[in-house]
């Protein structure tokens, strides 16, 4: 009886602990939605109607990086979704797919990066000088491409096993009035001031990126 005791015991308390964690879990899921919600009404929706309504319920863990800084020409929204399931991923990419306007590879050798030159020191520091190399400004191959973020922020860059799918792009005369903002000095004519949105998949990564850059 006290063996069977015992044993009823330890059930009970390997359910309240069960319970318990089940509660720790469900409060992390609200605060992150709480940050997620703050940060997206910090941006118009016209430049996050792609961002989901919620976080993925799929994804193991998700960063937000959010930064508004009209000296160097960086509104940038990001939600970063890590240990996303397969089936997440291919709903993501059908839901988008009639919406893109155009897809890079991450390791594509000319991609036109807003705000290319800025580091994760020059974002932190904003009195530190940022190295421009105007060679990397005008290049031919921009031409017909659309304007992708740095990805700075993501640990330095992007795997390579990412694609980049841009949802909107517009070039904008300027963003004087609306955001403050001058000519971007590390962008090529006519892309002086504009917006990107869009999606950074990978699925060796198992990630998910949603982002939205402001110049």
């Amino acid at each position: 009886m006290l063996s069977k005791g015992i044993h009823i015991m330890a059930l009970f308390f390997c359910i309240l602990c069960l319970m318990n964690l089940g509660c720790a879990q469900t409060n992390i899921r609200l605060s992150d939605e709480r940050d997620y919600e703050e940060y997206k009404r910090g941006f118009d929706q016209k430049f996050t109607a792609h961002f989901p309504v919620k976080i993925s319920a799929s994804s193991q863990s998700c960063e937000m990086f959010s930064d508004k800084n009209e000296k160097k020409n960086d509104f940038i929204l990001m939600l970063y979704e890590n240990g996303i399931s397969q089936n997440e991923i291919n709903h993501v990419l059908d839901k988008n797919k009639d919406k893109v306007v155009a897809e890079y590879k991450a390791s594509d050798s000319c991609l036109l990066i807003v705000n290319r030159f800025e580091t994760k020191e020059t974002l932190d520091n904003p009195d530190l000088r940022v190295k421009i190399d105007s060679s990397l400004i005008h290049r031919e191959c921009y031409q017909k491409k659309y304007p992708v973020p740095n990805f700075v922020n993501y640990g330095g860059s992007l795997h390579d096993s990412f694609m980049i799918y841009v949802l909107e792009s517009e070039k904008i005369n300027s963003w004087e009035r609306k955001f403050g903002m001058g000519p971007a000095p590390q962008m090529p004519d006519p892309w002086k001031n504009g917006f990107s949105r869009g999606i950074a998949i990978s699925k060796e990564k198992k990630t998910v990126i949603y982002w939205t850059v402001i110049w």
